[in-house]
């Protein structure tokens, strides 16, 4: 019994029975085999079984773009053999005999070998580019296991597929699915077929494969669809590996954003690509700014909340945009902002102190040229600046991160700042030592700090 295998994009894998005589191919209704495909001819061409010599023969009817058998144009009538393919187009059609395709069943174990995903992938070139353009539109891998059960179930006519990924082998039972596995080999059994989807170095999955009852024994040429198609969605999971990568580099930069300057987010995206992780909270040399509005709560009595919402927006606005120039890092903290300047590979010729008092000077400058005015009256804003150890790095996991900074260092500074008003820009000692020669600051006083056995000497910036 001679059988012709169609398959074209879009529809079902058809198995049509040759009958002794003429079989004719081609796009118009009237053929035995309707092409759909819109390079086939009207009358593409015609299949001969001559039942007395048990021969089939394929002859060309002049079509446009040709009949194509096992890759090669044919320009005369050419006898088929068992397993020759047709192309006609986009569609393909698989000559099999019925005794010689049990002759040819793949029952058993082949080795997954880079030969024979090449042989597969050149052997189905036609219906392996439809499904690779079916892959490469999924954007995850529960869209890519769906693609290629779909897929398979339509060019095998299956009773089932099913895709385990790597996180799944754990619970198999199955002990030729294990041994494709473990063997890196497609099994074949009377009911099923087992093939592995293997990466250069791990099995990153497993296809299974049940034929129906009754049906015809998996041949190889069911076989090198099944390995190519593998070979299909091994290339995808790397494409999704990579857009996830690209997706998690994103996030991270955003979350990032939101601390630090364009620049030191490329600094810290390099370690966290390297490490996974955030720098943690270590102990360093930080110098810390604060800055607030000073009697927030009646100035949003007086104008309203939404006006004052507006108002801090600007206000948050305009003092990131100079704590980001000058290397600094941002934490808001409700009327007011924290930023905290240390020593990094990205910013080693201006010293810590002296990026954090020409970002003060800004900020006090910032507010005054931007006419901050509430009913007539300038708005009212203190800085200070303490330089010294602290806690500095990121709490959280991944994208839920946030930055922090901890220790005395910033209690002072903070307890600085409420002396800082108006518009004042207080520092500390520590900081002083490593601005001198460069900005002007005088004493201003000597103030207690909870938790310090003895007060601190202050001083005030004087320079422009």
């Amino acid at each position: 019994m001679w059988r012709l295998n169609v398959n074209e994009p879009e529809r079902d894998s058809l198995w049509v029975e040759l009958k002794p005589g003429v079989t004719s191919l081609g796009r118009g209704s009237a053929n035995t085999i309707t092409i759909s495909d819109t390079s086939a001819s009207r009358q593409h061409a015609e299949i001969l079984w001559d039942n007395a010599k048990d021969t089939i023969t394929i002859h060309d009817l002049n079509s446009t773009n040709g009949t194509y058998v096992n890759r090669k144009r044919i320009s005369t009538v050419l006898e088929l053999r068992n397993g020759d393919t047709v192309r006609i187009g986009r569609a393909v059609l698989h000559l099999t005999n019925e005794s010689g395709e049990l002759r040819r069943s793949a029952l058993g174990t082949h080795f997954f070998t880079r030969e024979i995903v090449l042989e597969s992938l050149d052997e189905h070139a036609v219906m392996i580019d439809e499904v690779a353009q079916k892959l490469n539109a999924v954007l995850d891998v529960e869209d890519m296991v769906r693609e290629i059960v779909a897929q398979l179930k339509r060019i095998l006519v299956l009773e089932e597929v099913e895709v385990l990924l790597a996180a799944q082998f754990k619970t198999l039972r199955d002990s030729r699915a294990v041994r494709a596995i473990q063997s890196r080999s497609v099994e074949v059994t009377e009911m099923n077929m087992y093939v592995p989807i293997i990466s250069s170095d791990d099995v990153d999955g497993l296809i299974r494969l049940t034929r129906r009852v009754n049906s015809r024994p998996f041949s190889h040429r069911d076989m090198g669809l099944a390995v190519a198609i593998s070979h299909q969605a091994v290339l995808t999971l790397n494409r999704l590996q990579l857009l996830e990568k690209n997706r998690e580099q994103e996030r991270m930069r955003e979350l990032l954003l939101r601390f630090v300057s364009p620049l030191e987010v490329d600094y810290l995206l390099k370690d966290y690509l390297a490490t996974g992780q955030l720098p943690e909270l270590v102990e360093q040399k930080a110098t810390i700014l604060f800055s607030d509005i000073a009697n927030s709560t009646g100035i949003a009595e007086r104008i309203g909340t939404k006006p004052f919402a507006s108002l801090l927006t600007r206000y948050y606005q305009d003092v990131t945009n100079v704590v980001f120039r000058y290397g600094g890092i941002i934490k808001y903290m409700g009327d007011g902002i924290m930023a905290a300047f240390v020593s990094t590979s990205s910013q080693t010729v201006v010293p810590q102190e002296v990026r954090a008092v020409q970002a003060g000077m800004n900020i006090l400058n910032q507010i005054k040229r931007n006419d901050y005015l509430l009913d007539g009256e300038p708005l009212v804003v203190g800085v200070a600046v303490n330089t010294g150890p602290a806690m500095v790095g990121y709490i959280g996991v991944g994208t839920r991160a946030e930055f922090n900074v901890l220790g005395d260092t910033v209690n002072t500074a903070s307890r600085m700042e409420s002396f800082a008003r108006p518009n004042r820009l207080l520092i500390g000692p520590e900081t002083l030592r490593n601005i001198e020669g460069r900005i002007p600051a005088k004493p201003f006083a000597t103030i207690d700090v909870r938790g310090r056995s003895a007060p601190i000497q202050v001083f005030e910036v004087v320079g422009k």
